[in-house]
This record gives C-alpha cells, sequence and structure tokens, in this order.
C-alpha cells in the first residue's frame, strides 16, 4: 500500500490542475477575466509540478500521462478558448449574427486543434529522444495567451485604437492552434551544464513561480515565454538538422 502512495502528489497536482482549468471557464462566463486568465497561468505551474514530482518519486505511469493530458484539454485548451470568447461577447459586434458565429468557430477550431495535439503524442510511440518537442506545447500555449490576455487588457484598454485590435483574437487563437499541430521542433526545458547558464535559469524558474503565484509582472511572463518559442525554435531547428545528418532523427515528443 505504501509504495503506491507516491503516485499521490502528481495526481493531486494534475487533479488542482484540472479543477483550476474548470473554476477558470467558471469565471470567463461570469465576466471575471483577469483572475480567469490568473487561473490558466497557475495551471501552467502544476503542469510542471506534477511532472517534477512523478520523476523525484518515480512514480510516472500510463495513467498518470492520460490524465495530465485531459487536465491539460481542460486548462489549456478549453480554458483558454472560453476567456477569450467569453471577452469577445461582451462587445456589441460580437454579440450576435455573423461575427459572433466567427468567434464560436475560431474558439472551438482551437480547441479541437488543442485536443488533437494532446491525442496525436499519446498514441505516438517515437520520439526526437529526449530533447525536442514538434510544435508548440500546449502548456506553453496556455502560458501565452493567459500571460498575452493580462498584458493586453492592462495596456491596451486605454488606448483608443485597442478596441479595433478585439477583431484579431479569432486570427489568434486559430494561429495558436495551428502552431500545437505543426512539426516545427521545440528544445525541452532542461537546466544547463554551465554554471551561470544554469543559474540565469534557475533564477528565471523562481521568478515565474513568484510571479504567478502572487499575481505580479504578466509582461515578464509573456517575455519569456515568446523568447522559449523564438530562440528554442530556431535552436530546435539545428538540432534537427545535426540529427538527421547522423541518422538518429525519429518521431516527436508530447507536449
Amino acid at each position: 500500500m505504501l509504495p503506491k502512495l507516491r503516485y499521490l502528489p502528481p495526481n493531486v497536482a494534475t487533479s488542482a490542475s484540472m479543477l483550476l482549468g474548470m473554476l477558470s471557464i467558471h469565471l470567463s462566463t461570469h465576466g471575471q477575466f483577469k483572475l480567469a486568465a490568473w487561473c490558466i497561468l497557475w495551471c501552467v505551474l502544476l503542469d510542471k509540478l506534477d511532472g517534477t514530482l512523478a520523476r523525484l518519486l518515480h512514480a510516472q505511469s500510463n495513467f498518470g500521462v492520460e490524465f495530465d493530458s485531459f487536465a491539460d484539454f481542460c486548462a489549456f485548451g478549453l480554458a483558454p478558448a472560453a476567456l477569450y470568447s467569453q471577452h469577445m461577447f461582451q462587445y456589441p459586434s460580437f454579440a450576435t449574427g455573423a461575427p459572433r458565429v466567427l468567434v464560436l468557430c475560431a474558439a472551438g477550431l482551437y480547441v479541437v486543434l488543442a485536443a488533437a495535439r494532446l491525442a496525436r503524442y499519446n498514441i505516438q510511440t517515437s520520439v526526437l529522444g529526449d530533447r525536442l518537442f514538434y510544435g508548440l506545447p500546449s502548456t506553453l500555449s496556455g502560458a501565452l495567451l493567459g500571460s498575452g490576455y493580462l498584458v493586453a487588457v492592462q495596456h491596451l484598454s486605454a488606448v483608443p485604437a485597442g478596441s479595433s485590435l478585439i477583431s484579431f483574437i479569432p486570427l489568434v487563437l486559430v494561429l495558436n492552434g495551428a502552431l500545437m499541430v505543426t512539426r516545427i521542433p521545440l528544445p525541452k526545458l532542461r537546466l544547463g551544464r554551465g554554471r551561470w547558464w544554469r543559474a540565469f535559469q534557475i533564477g528565471n524558474i523562481v521568478g515565474v513561480y513568484v510571479c504567478t503565484a502572487l499575481m505580479l509582472v504578466p509582461e515578464y511572463l509573456l517575455l519569456l515565454g515568446l523568447c522559449y518559442w523564438f530562440i528554442g525554435v530556431y535552436y530546435g531547428l539545428q538540432v534537427v538538422r545535426a540529427m538527421k545528418a547522423e541518422g538518429r532523427l525519429c518521431g516527436a515528443g508530447q507536449g
């Protein structure tokens, strides 16, 4: 009995992520959009925490992988779609008619693509070693959409042209969804070997947990996410070229 208890901490973290995702959806439907966005970002922390706990406790399991995917779908698939669509429905121009249908279609497509990503990589046995993902990980997508929403509300709401940017939200959702199912390589985050690089990484990890937990500086969170994506894609392409040259390239990773 006691050995099985090691599976409890990571599954509790996964359960908390799922419940926070549901809470985010609830908050979005009641107009509490900022808190809904922070809930998505808290899910990002829990998603990283459950994986760390599973590795530390040697508690990886097929059940944990599937359970985590359900939580990710709720937190990074359904919750961002609810946040952005419900926010747009506040505006009379998107409350009814064809514009409303367009928003619903964009949100629905994002949800379907998020589910497709999670399902695709759960059944795919071949991987790019343990170094790379293919496409935008669902967790990173949730982080970008959650922090991006908070930054946009904080800095664009008072700008005269800010309201016109609302029309681009469907495009943002569709683009994020499409990136999740691409074959663009992205390196997995790991602590480096160099002392200064490792210190820089640890400092940012601490910064992310502190800022997210205390609901501070979403600009910092968004900047880190964007840097990871753009710099990571460049590095990932270099790794893929090297692996192809060595004949070690195979399928894709999960995220």
